[in-house]
């Protein structure tokens, strides 16, 4: 698992805030062919937003970069839904 800092033990509560509601999302492996054969290069997480023409591209660029986000993905799974 990443190295990651140290959890805020307070809850963030974002009542107020404004948001835009997430229709789906997809995992994808990205190469710079425009034929897709090449050699992956980046982890792309595409988020469809509902109000966007187009979908917001998370790009991930290293294995370090995925490894941060995977580890605090399952922090804030676990403190939500605890530890299996």
């Amino acid at each position: 698992m990443a190295e990651l800092p140290p959890a805020s033990g307070v809850p963030v509560n974002v009542t107020g805030l404004a948001y835009y509601s997430l229709e789906s999302y997809k995992v994808a492996s990205w190469c710079p062919t425009p034929d897709g054969t090449g050699p992956a290069e980046q982890v792309h997480l595409v988020l469809n937003v509902k109000w966007m023409d187009a979908p917001f591209i998370l790009r991930l660029k290293s294995r370090r970069a995925t490894d941060e986000l995977i580890a605090a993905l399952q922090r804030h799974r676990d403190d939500v839904w605890g530890e299996k």
